[in-house]
């Protein structure tokens, strides 16, 4: 039964920090793109982080606080909506909100006293 739970911990640690890392390219590749003016590039990568975040939700809202998971869908939803109207002040701010929010969700899942106890 402990062996069990291990290997499922094991597994959501992975799929948990490799959904993670997506989405923070995705935000990072956004972030260049609407700073150098680029709103088509921006635009084309925003539906990338659309299909990863709908994947990354699918996956975190049964194991994660869903306060937090509908916090960081609409963070996402900001961003788009900022992306498409060309604001670039907006967009920003949005993207590093969401960034912080996607670098919290990962290290809950690092194994740690701190999330044990």
């Amino acid at each position: 039964m402990i062996g069990a739970i291990l290997i499922l911990a094991t597994f959501m640690f992975f799929q948990t920090s490799a959904l993670s890392e997506n989405l923070l390219e995705s935000l990072h590749l956004i972030e260049q793109n609407v700073e150098q003016g680029n709103w088509e590039e921006a635009l084309q990568e925003v539906k990338t982080l659309d299909k990863v975040w709908e994947k990354a939700d699918n996956w975190w809202t049964p194991f994660m606080d869903h306060k937090e998971t509908e916090l960081l869908d609409m963070s996402m939803t900001r961003v788009s909506k900022w992306v498409e109207i060309h604001n670039k002040e907006n967009a920003l701010v949005e993207i590093g909100v969401a960034r912080r929010m996607v670098e919290n969700f990962r290290g809950k899942e690092v194994p740690n006293l701190k999330n044990i106890f």
